[in-house]
């Protein structure tokens, strides 16, 4: 069974999530990075799934002593590129 979504029926879909993030990141608006743990979870995936993302180069970190940290512009930018399109 295959599904056909429009496209203009996903964008209020899409800009729920993407407000609900933001909401979120303005709840930490004084934090300055994330752990991967929380970072995931701000985004809705495993931490695992977000670490793979991050060894493949999908999306950026930065090492602070030998822990890694995403910040809000990571994050933001890893979902800027990561845009949904459907399938023809």
């Amino acid at each position: 069974m295959q599904i056909q979504l429009d496209p203009d029926d996903l964008r209020p879909i899409v800009e729920s999530v993407v407000a609900e993030l933001n909401a979120q990141f303005d709840a930490d608006s004084d934090r300055l990075a994330y752990s991967e743990e929380d970072a995931a979870g701000l985004l809705g995936v495993p931490a695992t799934t977000l670490r793979d993302e991050r060894l493949r180069g999908r999306v950026e970190a930065s090492m602070v002593g030998r822990k890694v940290r995403y910040t809000r512009a990571h994050l933001l930018d890893y979902l800027a590129r990561r845009p949904w399109k459907p399938k023809e």
